[in-house]
């Protein structure tokens, strides 16, 4: 909106790299793990035009990549 840059998508795999399709049942091995990473919002607004401080401790909280 006003600019901002889009969100990311969200994503499901397993932690031994394993991807896994949008939809389906899938069994967790033992020994394994699920990883689950949720959406995030898009932002607001031109991010050249905020205070450059803020920017930085976005980035140091790892809120920016």
């Amino acid at each position: 909106r006003d600019g901002g840059k889009p969100g990311r998508k969200g994503a499901a795999y397993m932690k031994s790299g394993k991807a896994l399709p949008d939809k389906g049942m899938h069994i967790v091995a033992t020994g394994d793990a699920l990883v689950v990473e949720l959406p995030g919002g898009g932002g607001f607004g031109e991010p050249g035009k905020r205070n450059p401080e803020h920017t930085t401790q976005d980035r140091l909280r790892g809120l920016l990549d």
